[in-house]
């Protein structure tokens, strides 16, 4: 079994437990002993160093950030991969077969919690998991609690619904005072003290643990401090609420204090609201440390005999909790004692044993990427099935001659099915004169998309194609075809060229059809519709066309197999013919094609090509009046301006002037003036988005999402930061010095070898709102385009991904 490991949903210091989880089943996956099993581990720039060090074999391979899930499917068919495993769904990872994909889904606990997430958040989430719930492969979870939560969702259709729990993290595994730092130990405080590890999230419910801990002071006459390590948010808001209390935040933490303090602690206090799991508990009761927590959810569960409870809304329950825990040294020792007792339950290598039969149980009901060899009694047809598609409605005229065309195939080993939408003109007529011949449907549909897409539901071959009703084949299109895709076997669509004809089948013209480049098709569906055939495999990937669209959904769909970086050629020979006439919808309907093709761009693209804007005010300003057209028409600059104009103002509207005026700024500042460098900083900072604490960490000139560095590249910081070891790892395409400054003051010089792997790691001191920190390249490649190319990197820890625009 060959297996892409996908964690691109691990975000450090933001995913929590999750990452833990994941790391150690990973460990224990990756040394499983007598397996034959492959690992590729496909992850982003920002979080490849979680797994770079996991012993075992794997590749682990970076893609870019924007179209990451589409070079994922690009990745998977280089790979041959059997299954995908998914960490946690996300939106833009369920576009593709999840059948053979398996998920992890820790929680729902935006289902019992809705008010702890924002509107966005939770439409996210159900756009996410809704579709993985009803068709993944299978879906890993962490205890019987979540395991009964998903398998109760109403749009859980899933049933291989398989555990994963989390065991002890391996810095947990042994405490040393030598593995700490003098600044460090200087953070475990001398006496008594009671410590909570967690997010100040919504639900881990920090409020009513502090009025708790008021509790027990005024009721019981203890005021014992609390030690709490995690995400701060809006700490400093939240503290001055409680100043009467002795609490301290240490923020994110190494896992080795974590160990410290929890075995230091009188008690682990975690009275969480909600938890699918709750690894302290685990960590507790390996440090000797006696548990507090809530009655609910997964708690009970995980902890059983060896913590004390309390109901996680009521303070004063808690309180009386954590006052008897203090006050009973042997009640302390009898939970330590049950703890290590319970520990034993959790292992790292059977959660992965769990997840290797998940995978190969989802690999075994179909591979993907790989065609399965059918045998039967019967001599099996080695040609490939070519299966065509008709979409028509009252095209009685034409839809005989589109019949004709395809049955008069030179070559024979074709699959043609005619979806019909219920036309009464006489089309069913003419169709129930080739029943022996052709596989027809007539019944109502949605239109032309919804037409076609059922009908390559329907569709067995190797190679797919749809021809509309009024068009029409050359009689040599297939068997040429099928030549080209066996002699090129790497390529996924092949294209070829296309006469325009009128009503009366004369030819009239040609199909403006070009080469194929990824550019090119940015800025023309050049790609010609009737003449273009596709493997399955690919189409499986793609998926259906957009049923939304009726007039751009080919060039949708050609966008879509950009996006997945598709191998597709052109073949300059005439393999279909065109029909125009009046009732042509492409012809009848420009503007709402228009309309269409600017959706689609806007989608796939992320912008619209000028040209797009000038066709469409072509259409508007010199087809469209044949009295007035003609005289416009002599005059360009006046419909081009109009264009241009109304291309600006569609961008501000759509929230995409961003695109125009940052790439501008951005090519700028790239060449070293502090004026434009500023206007662009300045930029970024209204258009981002601001994070919990209304703050906007770092500012990034320089770097793209493709994991591209400039020659320049600028961060400037808006809070402070604490001192951490940064990295940055890649290749630069030339030999070059790299030169890092803080404020100007030199940090690092180093020579980089040009295409060797370089790895670049420094220590940088605390950060104050205002520090300018430098990434520079003496050289670099320009692209086409005039992208300054100067560093690709594979995995840094310099800035966030929610740092950059």
């Amino acid at each position: 079994m060959k297996a892409i490991i996908d964690i691109r949903a691990l975000i450090p210091e933001k995913s929590g437990g999750i990452i833990q989880n994941i790391i150690g089943v990973l460990r224990a996956l990756f040394s499983l002993p007598d397996s034959n099993d492959e690992y590729v581990i496909a992850c982003c720039v920002f979080n490849r160093h979680l797994v770079e060090d996991i012993p075992g074999s794997k590749a682990v391979i970076t893609l870019p950030l924007h179209q990451y899930y589409d070079q994922l499917e690009a990745l998977r068919l280089k790979q041959q991969a059997d299954v995908i495993f998914h960490i946690y769904p996300r939106g833009d990872c369920v576009d593709y077969d999840l059948s053979r994909r398996v998920f992890y889904i820790p929680d729902l606990q935006h289902e019992f919690f809705p008010e702890f997430f924002n509107a966005e958040i939770i439409k996210g989430r159900q756009n996410a998991f809704t579709p993985v719930l009803n068709h993944a492969g299978a879906i890993g979870t962490i205890s019987e609690f979540s395991r009964n939560t998903v398998l109760a969702h109403p749009e859980c259709r899933c049933a291989d619904i398989f555990l994963m729990p989390p065991a002890l993290q391996l810095e947990h595994a042994e405490i040393r005072p030598d593995t700490l730092t003098a600044a460090e130990q200087k953070q475990i405080p001398d006496g008594d003290f009671l410590f909570f590890p967690a997010n100040l999230w919504p639900h881990k419910n920090h409020r009513r643990l502090f009025d708790a801990l008021r509790l027990l002071s005024k009721r019981h006459g203890i005021a014992i401090p609390l030690v709490l390590t995690g995400a701060k948010n809006d700490w400093p808001a939240l503290a001055a609420q409680y100043r009467d209390l002795t609490i301290r935040h240490l923020g994110y933490v190494r896992g080795e204090l974590v160990s410290a303090l929890l075995a230091r602690a009188t008690a682990l206090c975690f009275f969480s609201l909600y938890e699918g799991f709750g690894i302290p508990l685990l960590e507790a009761f390996h440090a000797g440390t006696p548990v507090a927590c809530s009655n609910t959810t997964s708690l009970p569960e995980i902890a059983g005999d060896a913590a004390l409870y309390a109901s996680p809304l009521d303070p004063e329950a808690m309180a009386d909790t954590l006052h008897r825990l203090i006050t009973s040294p042997n009640l302390r020792q009898d939970i330590v004692e049950r703890g290590r007792q319970r520990l034993k339950l959790y292992s790292w290598k059977q959660s992965a044993l769990n997840l290797q039969q998940a995978l190969r149980r989802v690999a075994r009901r179909g591979g993907i990427g790989r065609s399965v060899a059918k045998t039967s009694d019967k001599q099996v047809d080695a040609r490939p099935l070519v299966s065509i598609i008709t979409p028509s409605f009252n095209q009685a005229r034409f839809i005989a001659a589109t019949i004709d065309s395809v049955l008069g195939q030179t070559y024979d080993n074709i699959e043609y099915i005619v979806m019909d939408g219920n036309s009464t003109d006489g089309t069913v007529d003419i169709l129930k004169r080739y029943d022996a011949r052709v596989r027809w449907i007539s019944e109502p549909d949605d239109g032309q998309t919804d037409a076609i897409n059922k009908g390559m539901a329907l569709a067995k071959g190797d190679i797919l194609a749809y021809l509309n009703s009024d068009d029409v084949l050359e009689p040599t299109a297939i068997a040429e075809v099928v030549a080209y895709f066996t002699e090129n076997p790497a390529v996924d669509m092949v294209y070829g060229e296309a006469l325009y004809i009128d009503e009366d089948g004369a030819e009239i013209g040609r199909y403006n059809t070009q080469p194929y480049t990824n550019d090119a098709l940015v800025y023309d569906c050049m790609i010609c519709q009737p003449a273009a055939f596709w493997r399955r495999r690919i189409a499986s990937i793609v998926g259906p066309f957009d049923a939304a669209l009726h007039y751009a959904m080919d060039y949708d769909y050609w966008l879509r197999m950009r996006k997945l970086k598709a191998s597709i050629t052109h073949v300059p020979r005439v393999w279909a013919r065109s029909r125009l006439h009046a009732d042509t919808k492409t012809i009848g309907q420009r503007g709402k094609v228009f309309g269409e093709v600017f959706d689609v761009c806007r989608r796939h693209l992320g912008f619209i090509a000028t040209q797009y804007f000038e066709g469409l005010w072509h259409y508007r300003l010199v087809e469209s009046h044949p009295r007035m057209g003609p005289l416009i028409g002599s005059f360009p600059s006046i419909w081009r301006l109009v264009a241009r104009l109304h291309r600006v103002i569609y961008f501000q509207q759509q929230g995409m002037l961003r695109t125009i005026v940052g790439s501008k700024l951005r090519s700028m500042s790239y060449h070293g003036s502090r004026l434009t460098g500023l206007i662009y900083n300045t930029y970024r900072r209204l258009r981002r988005s601001r994070n919990n604490a209304g703050e906007v960490p770092r500012s990034v000139a320089g770097f793209w999402a493709d994991n591209w560095f400039s020659g320049h590249t600028a961060i400037t910081y808006a809070t402070h930061q604490k001192p951490q070891q940064a990295f940055l790892r890649g290749v630069p395409p030339l030999t070059c010095d790299l030169d890092i400054t803080l404020n100007g003051k030199s940090l690092l010089h180093r020579q980089l070898g040009g295409g060797e792997h370089a790895s670049i790691t420094l220590n940088l001191p605390a950060m104050r709102p205002g520090d300018r920190l430098v990434v520079a390249f003496s050289k670099w490649e320009v692209e086409v385009g005039g992208r300054p190319l100067a560093f690709l990197a594979d995995s840094t820890n310099l800035f966030a991904e929610s740092d950059h625009l």
